[in-house]
């Protein structure tokens, strides 16, 4: 897919799309989340991306390809939170459902993934939404954050710990990214290794279980998402400057 793959803002509109459904055997879906339903268009078998090759180069595994349980889930939640301009950035945006709801609920939005091909399947699906302007995107890759990559007032990731060498990855890009009373949202259906984010956030992060109403310095703490059984939650504050929460969220799924 040298077309995009090279250079994913080389193509824009109808052109993207059709290179996309050259390079890629598509799925055009329909997915409700956050109030309203969502045109996304993306590969139909994760399996048919699995590169060999470039797993033992750097144990890449095409995980972007999926739509996962959880986003709509952070997508819900995020959308009964008005953006009114402020800036988010989302680690490891897929196809983009969930860069799509942030944006239509006001926020600035930057979708940030490992792989060239999900940054214009993104921009594409943001065409098909008829939403404008397309976001901001950039090639990310958690062991070298960019250097002008900027802080953002909400950081939202959903399925990303899928093992555990990828908390600490997190748990650095949340302290590096998030601005001074910002808030971060993780969704997570409940991975072994979600488990491991506040203890290896600890010193960075302190936890706070759901439903705790004591304020902390300089803020509220955000009450825990209202979910049914099969979402849990916890919250937490950054020890630095200005109140800063993170929320990691357990969704029904995978």
């Amino acid at each position: 897919m040298s077309e995009t793959s090279s250079d994913p803002g080389a193509l824009a509109g109808e052109p993207l799309i059709a290179a996309l459904r050259r390079g890629f055997e598509c799925v055009d879906t329909t997915v409700h989340a956050g109030g309203r339903a969502w045109r996304i268009l993306r590969p139909r078998k994760v399996d048919d991306l699995l590169d060999a090759d470039a797993y033992e180069r750097d144990g890449r595994i095409p995980y972007w390809a999926e739509l996962w349980a959880s986003a709509p889930v952070l997508a819900d939640h995020l959308a009964r939170q008005p953006g009114r301009g402020r800036s988010l950035i989302e680690l490891g945006c897929g196809v983009g459902l969930l860069a799509l709801v942030a944006q239509a609920a006001g926020y600035r939005v930057i979708a940030t993934d490992y792989y060239a091909e999900a940054l214009a399947f993104v921009r594409a699906n943001f065409f098909l939404n008829q939403l404008v302007p397309a976001p901001e995107v950039r090639l990310v890759d958690w062991r070298e954050l960019p250097e002008d990559l900027p802080r953002a007032d909400r950081i939202v990731a959903a399925d990303v710990l899928y093992e555990a060498p990828l908390v600490p990855l997190i748990v650095d890009a949340i302290d590096r990214l998030l601005g001074p009373g910002g808030a971060a949202t993780i969704a997570d259906p409940g991975r072994s290794s979600a488990a491991l984010l506040p203890e290896r956030g600890r010193g960075r992060l302190r936890s706070r279980r759901p439903g705790d109403p004591r304020r902390g310095p300089g803020g509220a703490v955000d009450p825990p998402l209202h979910a049914p059984p099969s979402l849990k939650a916890t919250t937490s504050r950054r020890r630095r400057r200005g109140p800063a929460k993170v929320v990691a969220a357990r969704a029904a799924g995978h």
